[in-house]
């Protein structure tokens, strides 16, 4: 029972690890924060490299 709480509690913090990066690097690129947090948290090597392809916002 404690090893589940501890790998659950690990998860979480990778995934919440994961989401930070996600989202500075989308506030670099002059994308909102809050939903690349999100798809950085669940998905993460995915919204980072579509981020990365993406022209910054204002260069449109």
């Amino acid at each position: 029972m404690l090893a589940s709480i501890i790998f659950n509690v690990v998860i979480i913090a990778v995934m919440v690890w994961c989401g930070r990066f996600s989202a500075k690097y989308a506030e670099r690129r002059g994308r909102a924060r809050r939903p690349w947090f999100l798809l950085g948290a669940l998905f993460f090597p995915i919204p980072s490299i579509v981020l990365a392809l993406l022209p910054p916002r204002g260069a449109l």
